[in-house]
């Protein structure tokens, strides 16, 4: 499925779910960036917009789209942040704890960045839930526009996607931490 978006097209496609547990460490996390963090950062990006234009145009269709928008902005902030937070605090760390066989202020540190990282899931999950909610499972009304009607497919999609990635990092990370 494909999404237009600014003069750019994005490809909203389920994204697999490597088996990181059985990697080397380099292995698992350049999956985890390119794989998961690749698709975030092309995708959220294009579906704010959308939901933003389509915000003004299906306001008196769905009559939360404001909500839905405000709650999708959140979810797209804290998301950023969240692969942020990995890319330069918790891969980094996870990296030099596996290069290391006992240095355990490394693995202090990592289990409380660990413990941050999960708590952002925990939120982002609970954003996931309301979007869903206010949407009805991403279904539209039948008189919504083709443009809504995509958004929300697309929206389903990084749902999708979001719980894959959530649920292969709490089984990998919290592998590291045994």
């Amino acid at each position: 499925m494909y999404f237009w978006c600014w003069k750019k097209t994005v490809k909203m496609e389920k994204l697999t779910q490597p088996n990181v547990q059985k990697m080397p460490v380099h292995e698992a996390i350049d999956s985890i960036v390119s794989e998961y963090h690749s698709y975030f950062r092309n995708s959220l990006p294009a579906i704010a917009t959308i939901l933003s234009a389509v915000a003004k145009i299906d306001d008196k269709v769905v009559s939360d789209l404001d909500k839905i928008n405000a709650y999708f902005i959140e979810f797209k902030i804290l998301m950023e942040q969240h692969i942020s937070k990995e890319k330069f605090i918790l891969f980094p760390a996870i990296q030099k704890l596996s290069l290391t066989d006992e240095l355990s202020f490394i693995a202090t540190e990592y289990k409380k960045v660990y413990h941050r990282v999960w708590n952002d899931i925990d939120i982002i999950s609970t954003l996931l839930k309301r979007i869903n909610s206010l949407t009805n499972n991403y279904n539209s009304s039948a008189i919504a526009s083709p443009s809504l009607r995509q958004c929300y497919l697309d929206m389903r999609m990084l749902e999708k996607n979001c719980l894959r990635y959530f649920e292969m990092e709490k089984k990998y990370l919290s592998a590291i931490l045994a």
